[in-house]
């Protein structure tokens, strides 16, 4: 399909979401570590690029600033990140497939900006939004607010007033509420990005097809999301540098296993078009 055309449908996906599928841990793992040590200094290079890029922009436009938040800021770097992901994938895809890659294909995420920046922008609100209404429930009314609202505002909040708070029934229940959602959305969108740039889909479709699929089988997405981590914990351990593999790693884990899930279906329905264009 052309590049800018979204014309891609959610029905080759519904399978998925009605009637599950399989599910290969084990397999993305290998799969990714595979995809990432083919080409693993061009991914190593452009995670540190990509680090590089996201410290400039947050540096640029940290003075525009709306009432100490920089709501501006951080558009423009979400935006811009969301189009670095897409690289990743790019160049994923390309290897799974045994297509030539240089290091130009980590920007073909540009070519979808619209949808992925929509797209992100509107994760972004969710875990905003779900945050912003669970801890101003807890906090509206109590010298924590008007200290984040302003910050030339001191706490006027002594050890025991904080061990209170931090031990309470409300803390806890609020605190685990904002993590589990905020978690969810971490977990049930992974797949909105590859879904805009390989399945064509506008940015809403995405996002739902991929919380939708993923939902189905949330736990093991939740033990993939974890392993994740893990790789990250251990990068963090390789005098930090290996944090860099490590990003990159788990973005070529994330597509192992959307090639294997979603993938298919794609590439199913693309292959029944072809038929019916070409009859014999």
């Amino acid at each position: 399909m052309e590049k800018g055309i979204y014309d891609g449908s959610t029905d080759q996906y519904r399978h998925l979401i009605e009637d599950g599928y399989d599910f290969h841990l084990g397999d993305y793992i290998s799969r990714g570590w595979e995809i990432f040590t083919s080409k693993g200094w061009s991914f190593f290079g452009f995670t540190l690029l990509f680090i590089i890029i996201s410290g400039v922009v947050g540096s640029i436009t940290e003075n525009l600033s709306i009432s100490n938040l920089n709501v501006i800021g951080t558009i423009i770097e979400t935006v811009i990140s969301g189009a670095l992901t897409a690289g990743f994938f790019v160049v994923a895809d390309k290897i799974h497939h045994g297509e030539n890659s240089d290091f130009g294909d980590f920007f073909k995420g540009f070519d979808d900006f619209a949808q992925i920046a929509y797209s992100q922008l509107l994760i972004q609100v969710f875990a905003l939004a779900a945050g912003s209404i669970l801890l101003g429930r807890l906090f509206i009314g109590t010298n924590i607010w008007e200290a984040f609202i302003d910050p030339a505002t001191p706490l006027a909040l002594d050890l025991e007033s904080i061990r209170e708070m931090l031990t309470s029934v409300k803390f806890i229940t609020t605190g685990s509420l904002v993590l589990l959602i905020l978690l969810y959305i971490s977990v049930a969108y992974q797949f909105t990005i590859p879904l805009i740039v390989f399945g064509r889909l506008k940015f809403w479709d995405a996002m739902e097809t991929s919380r939708r699929i993923i939902t189905r089988n949330f736990f093991n997405f939740f033990l993939l999301y974890l392993v994740s981590i893990v790789f990250l914990f251990i990068g963090m351990l390789v005098f930090i540098v290996g944090v860099f593999a490590a990003v990159a790693f788990m973005f070529c884990i994330t597509y192992a296993a959307y090639i294997d899930i979603v993938g298919h279906a794609s590439s199913l329905e693309d292959k029944i078009e072809e038929i019916g264009n070409n009859p014999e």
